[in-house]
């Protein structure tokens, strides 16, 4: 087990060899490099054993033995695309994520910081239409770049949608089906009406709400993981997409333990037991 700190180290080692990696290598391929560098850093940390972290020197010395991150991103460069590097293909280094920015300033002859702020004013005033815009501006430049521009890589992209989405769905289908085998086991087995839970039930009542949140915040993060953005800019955002699957996860786990209180509580009032007020009130999401 590494502590939070080791993991932090670890993860601005990724960061750094995605931020150096040859823009002409496929996403998918970047993604399995990185994997593999991170498979290769953690089997070269020995533990201290007891299942208690290792020191962070001992940290320090795998991620200096491993080299610098430049050293890596040039060990995950493929040979065709070092051959056709050439000043007409090398990629822009002033991308920060799709380049939009960047091209259109050279377009209309103004400083790129200036196009970047009104960016982010129009995106604090407009939301997922500044979004919007921008890939649209994005789609415009892909459709007609000559071969030196990044190419998206649509079998990992789509991939990437359709595993967030079906995600998503079956755990939504998962607590459905496990809120209905509760009933099955109150009123068929046990012969009992569902009893009301009130705010202990919330998860029946939000249940629809939280998929929403879920599909609107996973799914546009998996579509831009799988564009080729600048900076590891994908590898982070595919991680903010599994963040949230895992935080949905979570709350629907929540949700179904605070049913199953709600109706202990209950049945263990019904039947004379004395439950004290302050556990009746104890609700878990309010």
């Amino acid at each position: 087990e590494l502590s939070e700190k080791q993991e932090a180290k670890i993860a601005r080692y990724l960061r750094d060899v995605a931020v150096h990696m040859d823009f002409a290598l496929p996403a998918a391929a970047r993604e399995a490099g990185l994997e593999r560098i991170e498979a290769a850093i953690r089997r070269a940390i020995t533990g201290a054993g007891n299942g208690a972290a290792p020191p962070d020197a001992e940290v320090d010395r795998v991620l200096a033995r491993m080299g610098t991150p430049e050293s890596q991103a040039e060990l995950l460069r493929p040979r065709e695309a070092a051959d056709a590097a050439s000043p007409a293909r090398k990629p822009e280094t002033d991308r920060v994520w799709l380049g939009v920015c960047s091209r259109n300033a050279r377009r209309i002859g103004v400083d790129i910081w200036v196009l970047r702020l009104a960016a982010v004013v129009f995106g604090c005033i407009t939301g997922p239409l500044a979004v919007i815009a921008y890939l649209a501006g994005y789609a415009e430049r892909y459709w007609n770049a000559g071969p030196e521009e990044p190419r998206i890589d649509w079998m990992p992209l789509v991939g990437r949608v359709f595993v967030t989405i079906l995600i998503v769905v079956l755990l939504d289908w998962g607590v459905a089906y496990a809120v209905e085998f509760i009933h099955y086991v109150i009123e068929d087995v046990v012969h009992r009406d569902v009893p009301a839970l009130g705010q202990w039930g919330w998860l029946d009542r939000r249940a629809g709400a939280y998929y929403s949140y879920a599909m609107l915040a996973a799914v546009p993060l998996a579509f831009l993981s799988g564009l080729p953005l600048a900076g590891g800019w994908d590898y982070s955002l595919k991680r903010l997409s599994q963040a949230v699957l895992a935080v949905y996860a979570t709350m629907l786990s929540f949700g179904l333990a605070s049913m199953l209180v709600g109706i202990i509580l209950h049945f263990v009032e019904e039947f004379g037991g004395m439950v004290p007020e302050e556990i009746v009130n104890l609700v878990p999401w309010n």
